[in-house]
């Protein structure tokens, strides 16, 4: 098989394995909340079988093909190709450090492309401040369902579940969805703003200007972030952190035995193994 071929077969295997995936995790997924909404005690082996039998076609083809991707990524391997990560935020603020802004002449004549690059940065911090304080009202208003007691004062728990689940997933997907729309306008905004820097770069060097070479500029909030890491993860920081969480592990298990937690667990460990499993 050619080189060219096998990329093609890659691609496609790759595809229908994803969109099966998918596919099939809904389908079951779907099944379980169909069993969990018939109430009782449904999760028996009948039930079970004729649930997954509506199914079943979905999940046998997705364990084919990924059988079959298997079988063939292995006689056919991959080239594995060294991609170096970067970030994009360091990089863009590394060259505008070295845009000779200094030069009078120089900052007049790109006064406006220097302007807009300053509105691309406040549209990118604008876009997150707007995405955390849409999350920061999605959770107030989950917690004030929550807080709610007459939201759980009935002794159908099946319907409080459903009724919290709807009531929660509006907000859950729109930040879910807010988060995704800030890195992608994050992302396209700093592929722009650095092609925007590298053009500039160039006028210069055309015009004879010189990049500047100046020290990097960090706000006091970057100072703070890197003074905190450097604390927490050096040896030391690491030694004490490690030394607290056993110590706090400590304490934690002998207020347990203490007030006569372990004879709960053990007591519901049993009960687990007698009434569910069916041993003992």
């Amino acid at each position: 098989m050619s080189e060219k071929a096998v990329l093609i077969v890659g691609r496609v295997l790759k595809a229908v394995l994803s969109v099966l995936a998918v596919v099939a995790g809904a389908a079951l997924f779907t099944q379980v909340l169909r069993i969990y909404s018939l109430g009782g005690n449904p999760y028996n082996a009948e039930v079970v079988a004729k649930y997954f039998s509506q199914i079943a076609g979905f999940v046998w083809a997705f364990i084919a093909v990924l059988v079959l991707a298997g079988a063939f990524f292995i006689i056919y391997p991959e080239k594995q190709k060294t991609v170096v990560e970067t970030d994009g935020k360091k990089t863009l603020a590394r060259l505008k450090n070295r845009l000779p802004l200094s030069n009078k002449e120089y900052a007049e004549t790109y006064s406006e492309s220097v302007l807009q690059l300053k509105r691309g940065e406040l549209y990118r911090k604008a876009a997150w401040i707007a995405v955390i304080c849409g999350c920061a009202v999605s959770a107030c208003a989950c917690f004030a369902y929550l807080l709610k007691a007459e939201n759980f004062a009935g002794e159908n728990v099946t319907a409080e579940v459903k009724a919290m689940t709807i009531a929660f997933l509006p907000y859950l997907v729109a930040s879910f969805l807010a988060f995704v729309a800030a890195f992608a306008f994050e992302k396209i905004s700093l592929k722009k703003e650095t092609a925007a820097v590298k053009s500039l770069f160039a006028e210069s060097v055309k015009n004879g200007v010189k990049p500047s070479v100046q020290p990097e500029k960090k706000g006091k909030i970057q100072q703070i972030k890197e003074k905190v890491e450097n604390a927490l993860f050096s040896k030391k920081g690491l030694i004490i952190i490690r030394s607290a969480i056993a110590a706090l592990c400590v304490v934690l298990v002998i207020v347990g035995i203490a007030n006569g937690g372990m004879e709960d667990v053990l007591g519901k460990a049993k009960r687990i193994c007698q009434e569910c499993i069916g041993l003992g």
